[in-house]
């Protein structure tokens, strides 16, 4: 009896961390993917579509081979892998970049083997057919290819068209910038629920050590616990409460123990609480849920919440009825109701119609201490 109730629950703690960790490492990676390649580029071997923000690292520019009304210029560029294989490309730019130093000195320096390659970003577009007969032309005496071949066999059908604002996340969009600003949120969310979940575990871990110490030192912890295997104990399983003939022995949050005699004032206190887990797997509404607890201010000034449930009338109902048959003396909710003015038999006792017992203002906050509280 006596162990279950100094368990910690720090392995579900510890799982729950290591799922908001891997979730927010999985979204932080795929934030940093798509900004990545919106600001890098990817090599476009790896591109999968037309349209692609991607980049070659030029070993060789050709001069232009044509040009089009909007002054862009058309050269050919060649790269070379790792493994020694060469590639070619078609690429477009703008003729004042065409003109500058860095792309012209490129084109004057050849195919020197030790010249750095020149990076060159830009969208992969489709070629047109006027493009696609003029580079046939002319790359056909670039390379001095006979008749059979093609050199949509070497260029494909793939133009790069240089970005002169050399990233790409002017053109990622709305809906990808709303996803990427909804996927951030979410890590922070998580992040701090991470926090929270630690710092929680952390006082309830002291909390529990405490309920040690009290229960080797304190005869009402040793009175109370062992109250619990009276016949005449009630036992609340849904929120692992006892109501036994003096105490009330709660251990949903790590032991406490404190005498019925001594309660002053009994609230029903209502708290919504995140579980970043749940919104994650059933979506964000599902995440959010509304928590009841029962607070019971004791004659030395402690606060002690117990009896936490999401559908918590039934349950509160019988706890605080238990609790009303021995102390009839303390006050209901936040207008301090009598128990002699609640006007309803313990029998059919409903914490819901009495005026002021729920409620979200932890109205007890500075006038009380608050040594069992973990959150």
């Amino acid at each position: 009896m006596e162990k279950k109730m100094f368990r910690s629950g720090v392995a579900g703690t510890i799982v729950s961390c290591i799922l908001l960790v891997g979730m927010s490492l999985f979204f932080g990676i795929m934030i940093f993917g798509i900004l990545r390649t919106a600001l890098y580029g990817s090599p476009i071997l790896d591109a999968d579509s037309y349209g692609d923000f991607v980049y070659i690292d030029a070993d060789y520019l050709s001069g232009s081979f044509g040009s089009d009304d909007d002054g862009n210029e058309y050269l050919f560029a060649m790269t070379a892998d790792a493994d020694g294989s060469y590639h070619d490309y078609i690429v477009s730019l703008p003729e004042a970049v065409y003109n500058s130093t860095e792309i012209q000195g490129k084109i004057n320096q050849g195919d020197t083997d030790d010249a750095a390659p020149l990076r060159i970003k830009g969208t992969m577009e489709h070629t047109s057919s006027d493009l696609d007969e003029l580079a046939q032309k002319t790359f056909a005496e670039y390379l001095s290819l006979d008749s059979a071949e093609e050199a949509a066999d070497y260029l494909g059908s793939v133009c790069l068209v240089y970005s002169v604002s050399g990233n790409n996340l002017a053109d990622l969009g709305i809906g990808m910038w709303i996803a990427l600003v909804f996927m951030a949120g979410l890590i922070i969310v998580w992040i701090v629920e991470i926090i929270r979940l630690i710092r929680r575990q952390g006082k309830k871990n002291r909390k529990i050590a405490n309920a040690r110490m009290l229960y080797e030192s304190n005869a009402d912890y040793q009175n109370g616990v062992g109250q619990t295997t009276e016949s005449d104990a009630q036992f609340f399983r849904n929120c692992r409460c006892y109501v036994t003939r003096e105490y009330i022995v709660s251990y949903q949050d790590g032991l406490e123990v404190f005498r019925i005699d001594q309660i002053r004032e009994l609230y029903g206190f209502d708290k919504q609480r995140y579980h970043a887990i749940l919104s994650f797997l059933f979506g964000a509404f599902a995440g959010f849920s509304v928590e009841h607890y029962l607070v019971a201010i004791t004659a030395d000034g402690e606060v002690h919440q117990f009896a936490r449930l999401n559908a918590a009338l039934k349950a509160h109902n019988r706890i605080a009825a238990a609790i009303l048959q021995k102390n009839q003396e303390l006050l209901l909710g936040r207008m301090n109701t009598a128990v002699s003015a609640v006007g309803q038999s313990l029998e059919k006792l409903n914490l819901a119609k009495v005026k002021g017992f729920y409620g979200s203002n932890d109205i007890w906050t500075g006038r009380s201490l608050d040594s069992f509280r973990i959150e």
